[in-house]
């Protein structure tokens, strides 16, 4: 059995690790945002900003991702046709020279020899991901909704940290064919796309390597208040983490076993009891399923279709809980023009659905003159 399983069951069941970890988070004493009816209704302001990184995965061009969004032209609907107040604070960036090959053999501990995996492009993921914090922390200041156009899935990272340095007691709605919750000592490749909520996750500090160049990052988000939907794909330890720490999760067997409105109501008041807690969206475009989507890197069957994708986003904006969103993880240098062109298509509809537009049609406020 895997040693991180192992250790899972050994100490997880410990209240006195549960107490250090409460008493942990009420002396952290950062500065964060109190969460009210008030923000419920704070929907018209949104701030987009471009996390161009691929580092933590291994095929070029999801860096190309919020060029692609942009392209779709959904900040033009947001702003033409649901008059909503849309900033685009550009892209980051990030300071990386071209990559380059990563080469060693990674061997998860407890492997033959033992030698715990060194996550690949580890330099340049915590540092991206410091200046991915801050300006999302910027943007919810400036009193808006951060919309984080990825990159790959470990931007993550930053934009949740990001979240919690404003809002406190944060929920954490994450939408992905994989759980991404892989320990640096469990991942079985080193993709830091993998990890990003054992990052962010309070309860899993202790099972994690110490590492100077993520000093800046303090795990705020509680294992309870985290939400999976879409999951298919989903590694050993990882299934062995989110039972352990209890993490409400819904794979595609429950979607299908009872319809996506009542899995994203249910996820929401799990997380969000009565809308007490703010949300965070963290939205895998391989959440769908690889018909309606090819243009990624871990396409995987079996996944949401689109009117389910739609159906999700539409009950997320009228909870009115959202306050930020990442869009992630898609890649144009994948799969033929056609592919590209339906992916464009349907980054446009998730988008505007995402931020209140009503797919059958809106008048944009204009009213038929008679002749």
């Amino acid at each position: 059995m895997n040693t991180f399983v192992l250790h899972l069951k050994s100490n997880f069941g410990c209240n006195k690790f549960l107490k250090s970890s409460l008493l942990l988070r009420a002396k952290l004493g950062f500065t964060a945002r109190n969460f009210s009816s008030k923000t419920k209704f704070q929907q018209t302001r949104i701030g987009v900003v471009g996390a161009p990184l691929d580092r933590g995965q291994p095929k070029p061009g999801v860096e190309l991702g919020p060029s692609t969004c942009r392209e779709s032209g959904f900040i033009t609907v947001l702003t033409k046709a649901l008059n909503l107040d849309v900033k685009d604070y550009g892209d980051i960036d990030f300071g990386l020279s071209p990559r380059s090959p990563v080469s060693g053999t990674y061997i998860p501990t407890g492997g033959t020899d033992g030698v715990p995996i060194k996550p690949k492009y580890l330099e340049e993921v915590a540092s991206a991901n410091r200046k991915i914090s801050d300006m999302v922390s910027k943007i919810l200041r400036d009193d808006r909704i951060s919309l984080t156009l990825g990159g790959d899935h470990s931007v993550a990272i930053g934009s949740v940290h990001g979240t919690s340095e404003v809002y406190k007691d944060l929920a954490l709605l994450w939408v992905d064919a994989h759980a991404d919750i892989n320990t640096t000592p469990t991942s079985l490749t080193g993709n830091m796309h993998g990890m990003p909520v054992s990052f962010i996750v309070e309860e899993l500090k202790p099972y994690m390597d110490k590492f100077a160049q993520f000093d800046w990052l303090t795990p705020r988000i509680s294992a309870k208040n985290i939400a999976y939907i879409g999951l298919r794909d989903v590694d050993f330890s990882e299934r062995s983490a989110i039972e352990m720490l209890g993490i409400t999760a819904y794979s595609m067997k429950e979607v299908d076993q009872l319809g996506i409105r009542s899995v994203i109501q249910m996820a929401l008041e799990k997380i969000s009891p009565g809308g007490s807690r703010p949300v965070h969206l963290s939205f895998d475009i391989d959440s769908l399923d690889d018909t309606e989507v090819i243009t990624t890197g871990t396409a995987v069957p079996g996944g949401l279709t689109l009117r389910e994708a739609n159906i999700l986003l539409e009950e997320v904006h009228n909870s009115g809980l959202m306050v930020a969103m990442d869009f992630v993880e898609v890649n144009p240098k994948l799969g033929s023009s056609e592919n590209v062109t339906r992916t464009i298509n349907v980054i446009r509809q998730l988008l505007t659905v995402a931020f209140g537009y009503n797919r059958g049609g809106v008048s944009g406020g204009r009213k038929l003159t008679a002749l």
